[in-house]
């Protein structure tokens, strides 16, 4: 027999006939509600307490986020300077190579003209024997001359004066080889300090080499920092069943992943790769 309660709700201060078992099973109700009731508030500390901790594990990523971000933005600013260091170094390298080309070509042609002088001085030098053999000859004529000068003076002194136009001739040639000659000393010369400049620039272009390689390297290790700093994929499939997200707003495990326009990890030419935050479907809260 049940508790007749629209009775007792009629009359609440008469005393009414109730069944013992009725009120024994009330009781059992009341007891399990208690029960149930100081579960729930267990329950619900426990889930305040996780909530407390989930919070201050989100202020500690926050924080190193932050920190990993100014990281991020310094190790940016290494590259770029070093990429405009790069560039420069290209540059300067170029410039370099194209007077270096210049410089060859100018050698080249002085090596040219090297030769072609060579030539002429050997040509020189075979006059000057003949020239040489000549003025012997002349003189030994004169000598000649010398001894009969009582009975062929006149005949000696229109000798003479030929012979001493044909002598400043000679001396007049061997001039112009000693001409020759200092001119192939300033050839020489020329080309020696030439030779020092193409020195000069090879030691220069190989100085520049190797601080682009030194640059290349510094900004591979630059790029392998910023791979390290990169946060790991997620595959299209989102993630398995063993690593749900919860999100901790309201705890909805319905959770997306879009990209975060205002977070850049790097460039592929001008197209930006951006960082990916998490999008409760349920409450929109992003973390």
């Amino acid at each position: 027999m049940s508790i007749d309660w629209s009775a007792i709700e009629a009359k609440p201060d008469k005393t009414h006939k109730v069944v013992g078992s009725a009120l024994l099973g009330l009781r059992a109700k009341v007891n399990d509600l208690e029960q149930q009731l100081a579960t729930t508030k267990s329950q619900l500390q426990n889930t305040n307490k996780s909530l407390d901790d989930t919070q201050a594990n989100l202020t500690a990523t926050e924080g190193k986020l932050a920190q990993t971000e100014s990281e991020l933005n310094t190790t940016r600013q290494s590259l770029a300077t070093l990429e405009q260091k790069l560039g420069s170094l290209i540059s300067d390298t170029e410039a370099k190579l194209t007077e270096l080309e210049e410089v060859n070509s100018r050698a080249a042609e002085l090596e040219g003209q090297l030769s072609d002088a060579n030539a002429k001085v050997s040509e020189m030098e075979g006059k000057l024997a003949a020239s040489s053999g000549a003025t012997a000859d002349l003189e030994s004529m004169v000598a000649a001359k010398d001894t009969q000068i009582a009975d062929l003076k006149a005949q000696l002194e229109s000798s003479t004066a030929g012979k001493d136009a044909e002598l400043e001739e000679l001396r007049g040639k061997v001039s112009e080889s000693s001409a020759s000659q200092a001119q192939l000393e300033e050839l020489a010369n020329a080309i020696a300090e030439k030779d020092a400049s193409i020195e000069q620039l090879t030691t220069a272009c190989a100085e520049k080499e190797q601080q682009l390689v030194d640059a290349k390297a510094k900004l591979e290790e630059v790029s392998a920092e910023l791979a390290e700093l990169k946060p790991p994929e997620i595959g299209a499939g989102g993630f398995a069943a063993d690593e749900r997200v919860v999100c901790p707003m309201c705890g909805g495990i319905s959770i997306k992943e879009v990209e975060d326009k205002t977070k850049v990890l790097s460039y592929v030419g001008h197209i930006p790769l951006y960082a990916k935050k998490r999008v409760c479907r349920s409450c929109g809260y992003e973390f």
